[in-house]
């Protein structure tokens, strides 16, 4: 599959039938969403940590499906707070990746910023851009994302949440009835009640 198609997508045009114009459902496999890894040593987007989707630092757009700001300890990594954020990819499979740190902060930042707007984190057009940072105790470089937004057209809205219709988004791996929930907006995950 070509990088072009494994970018997310912010037109509802991947996701209509050319001849009939109806939405096409996108392709899921309950709690086995693709999984997109932000490198923060390097900067870029992959999938599976393997195939590289964006340039160090390049900025990439996605409209979130579900969003999950959520305190625990993923992958034996000690408690941390994460986002996970679910969205559709030009070929109309759902994605998932997560962020720690300060770019869960950054994030937390921008949705507050949101909430005076009248606007949700899975009602606009998330602009995420990996921001070059220094650690000078151990002269090492990292990157951190940083947040913006426009809001997002009702035509793109509607074909992506028609497109995701019935299905409940989560993570098998990140499920946990003992996770600290901050935030959650369209996550349903099977066997915890469902979060709105």
């Amino acid at each position: 599959m070509s990088t072009k198609t494994l970018l997310p997508s912010i037109q509802a045009t991947p996701h209509l039938d050319k001849d009939s114009g109806e939405v096409i459902p996108a392709a899921y496999r309950a709690g086995i969403p693709r999984q997109y890894r932000f490198n923060a040593s390097t900067g870029n987007l992959n999938l599976n940590g393997e195939q590289r989707i964006t340039k160090a630092g390049e900025t990439i757009q996605i409209l979130p499906l579900s969003v999950r700001i959520f305190k625990d300890n993923l992958f034996e990594m000690g408690r941390k707070t994460w986002t996970e954020l679910f969205f559709l990819n030009r070929a109309n499979q759902v994605c998932h990746t997560l962020f720690h740190g300060y770019s869960v902060e950054n994030l937390q930042s921008l949705e507050s910023e949101l909430y005076y707007e009248n606007l949700a984190l899975n009602q606009v057009i998330l602009k995420i851009t990996p921001e070059q940072r220094q650690n000078k105790a151990l002269n090492s470089k990292y990157y951190i994302a940083k947040f913006d937004f426009e809001k997002a057209s009702e035509e793109l809205l509607n074909t992506q949440q028609a497109a995701i219709a019935d299905f409940q988004l989560y993570r098998n791996e990140t499920v946990n009835p003992e996770a600290e929930e901050l935030l959650a907006l369209n996550y349903a995950p099977p066997t915890l009640a469902t979060i709105t």
